[in-house]
């Protein structure tokens, strides 16, 4: 058992870490091509940076969000075990008795152990079935964050891989997002009713979620960008920090340089999905199919053309959360839980050990994930 709690620990620091450091999010600023009206508002169509600052913090408020409650598990499972006296049933004896055992009666750690396994893993699925089928029924954080990037006219590319990751296509139908609340409540309004165009990616269609596996020719150019960055950044922010260090703190120094990373990766990203030209990476957007969905894996070779697999759950980029993780971090709280149980033969001590072990975890994941976040978006870490 401490040798399966110890390879699930590895696997769970293994996800983690993956969450954390393979994660590049971008998030981008989609246009439409402007028409008359457009143009007569002119100053309406520049880019915003406040709305990409709420779709960066939304993300991250996201990163901890799970299909399971700590608290609610433990509390229930010393409720379920302790007060209504399950806990007997690890006694070694004929028959499920609860109350009136004869004396004698002794449990072993192994019986101990698997009471307490069944038992929690009884109410985690439980919460699990709950949380996906009820809670979210009634309010979805995935589905209202893709709401979000389509009122604020801002879509997302995570990379979990070079070359693979999820897309949100989150620009606006009506062409701009800084507007008034009447301006605004008039756009939903048109929404409602289908009297604009469809949020979806391609003409027609409302799918905003995408999986997707890019060329080559897409990381070799965010590579390029991005090395721009690192190369020509370092003695330009050397110097300039030099002559300004009177004038300008570090960290503002460092901000006015990546912001012209910042613009030409955007730029790069809008030509992209837009498909202004062909040198900038091509893609098709396919269903997919059975094999390749079972398998989470690509079939077709995309070095050329990429594809975009349509998500018809809408669901696939939570796979970059722990939220798509939870068996991960589920599973090692068992194992944890039933270990320290097995040793000090104590529910309550396990609970509360387990609980702050859970708790630290989430909160060191969290602070590396939003240090990240910031850098992969090359945005200011201070808001």
């Amino acid at each position: 058992m401490i040798s399966a709690l110890a390879l699930k620990g590895i696997a769970l620091l293994h996800t983690m870490l993956t969450l954390i450091l393979k994660i590049k999010e971008m998030k981008l600023k989609l246009k439409k091509k402007k028409n008359k009206k457009e143009n007569e508002r002119g100053d309406l169509n520049k880019v915003v940076i406040w709305r990409t600052y709420l779709i960066a913090n939304e993300w991250n408020e996201l990163q901890l969000y799970r299909k399971t409650n700590i608290g609610i598990q433990l509390i229930l499972m010393l409720f379920v075990m302790e007060y209504l006296n399950f806990c007997e049933w690890a006694k070694v004896q004929p028959g499920f008795g609860r109350y009136n055992q004869p004396i004698g009666v002794i449990e072993t750690k192994m019986s101990r152990f698997a009471i307490n396994l069944s038992f929690y893993l009884i109410i985690g699925i439980t919460q699990w079935i709950i949380q996906v089928i009820v809670i979210e029924r009634l309010a979805d954080p995935f589905r209202n964050f893709m709401d979000l990037c389509s009122v604020a006219n801002i879509s997302v590319l995570a990379l979990t891989h070079p070359l693979r990751g999820y897309y949100i296509h989150g620009r606006s139908v009506h062409g701009y997002a800084d507007t008034d609340m009447l301006q605004m409540n008039t756009f939903l309004q048109r929404e409602k009713e289908n009297v604009c165009a469809l949020r979806g990616l391609e003409s027609g269609a409302d799918l905003q979620t995408f999986i997707c596996n890019l060329p080559y020719t897409f990381n070799e150019r965010i590579n390029q960008i991005l090395e721009g960055m690192n190369l020509k950044g370092i003695g330009d922010f050397n110097g300039r920090l030099q002559q300004k260090s009177g004038q300008f703190e570090r960290t503002t120094i460092k901000m006015q340089q990546q912001t012209k990373i910042y613009k030409e990766l955007n730029n790069y990203l809008k030509d992209f999905i837009n498909r202004v030209d062909p040198k900038c990476g091509e893609y098709k957007c396919i269903d997919e199919n059975f094999i390749e969905e079972m398998l989470n894996m690509e079939l077709i070779d995309t070095g050329k053309i990429g594809t975009f697999r349509r998500d018809k759950s809408e669901m696939a980029y939570s796979s970059a959360f722990i939220y798509g993780n939870e068996w991960a971090l589920m599973s090692f709280e068992l194992l944890l839980f039933c270990v320290v149980d097995m040793f000090w033969l104590n529910r309550i001590f396990a609970s509360v050990f387990v609980y702050l072990i859970s708790k630290l975890i989430l909160l060191i994941t969290k602070i590396y994930f939003t240090n990240q976040l910031a850098k992969s978006c090359l945005i200011d870490s201070r808001f």
